[in-house]
């Protein structure tokens, strides 16, 4: 290991502590809160209208009516729902977050 090599592992070890791990940890967990909670409210709120569309339909059938409500968009809706990305950006901040909680544990 050179002169060079040293000086820049006692610059990278200087930030590499364990309160700063903490800290990284603990803004990876609220990431990860705040994007799941955004992508949890996106899909209540799809469920719920698709839930709404479904008792709208069984209303009109029980009360003799005869006819069939038809929303054209609800698949649209439900579809709309599943996009993932959100999820996946979300569990991995709460991973990240777990990881640098582990390695504040070593340094």
């Amino acid at each position: 290991m050179g002169r060079k090599d040293k000086g820049k592992m006692m610059i990278w070890s200087a930030y590499v502590t364990a309160a700063n791990l903490k800290v990284g940890a603990a803004v990876c967990g609220v990431l990860g809160s705040l994007i799941l909670a955004y992508r949890v409210t996106g899909i209540l709120s799809a469920l719920t209208t698709v839930v709404a569309f479904l008792e709208e339909n069984i209303k009109s059938r029980l009360n003799n009516r005869g006819d069939v409500v038809f929303f054209g968009n609800i698949s649209s809706i439900a579809h709309a729902a599943q996009r993932k990305p959100l999820l996946y950006l979300g569990f991995f901040f709460f991973s990240l977050s777990a990881i640098l909680q582990l390695a504040s544990l070593f340094v």
